[in-house]
């Protein structure tokens, strides 16, 4: 990935470092829809840090009302496949000090 990407205004408030990392790496990857697909070890490695790092990233990002994660099936039918993260870019949350971290 290479390039820019756009980071609403209210996200760099809202989240702390490694959030921004993973949110612009799922960015980049949606290319301007608002969901992408993607196994966290690759998310992980978008990000630069580890696999228990994108889970609290996720979990900021999610609170804040920047993306919804959605479970996927394995092609197969057998256990799950990569989740599929909706982006909220637009959604502006009402920001509390207790909930940056």
């Amino acid at each position: 990935m290479s390039g820019y990407i756009e980071m609403p205004d209210w996200l760099v408030d809202a989240v702390g470092p490694r959030a921004h990392h993973v949110a612009a790496g799922l960015l980049g990857l949606a290319a301007g829809a608002n969901e992408v697909e993607v196994a966290r070890p690759k998310l992980a490695e978008l990000a630069r840090c580890s696999p228990r790092t994108i889970d609290a990233a996720l979990a900021e990002l999610e609170a804040v009302g920047f993306l919804s994660r959605h479970h996927t099936r394995a092609v197969d039918g057998n256990g799950r496949g990569p989740n599929l993260y909706r982006l909220h870019p637009d959604r502006v949350p009402s920001l509390h000090p207790e909930t940056r971290s």
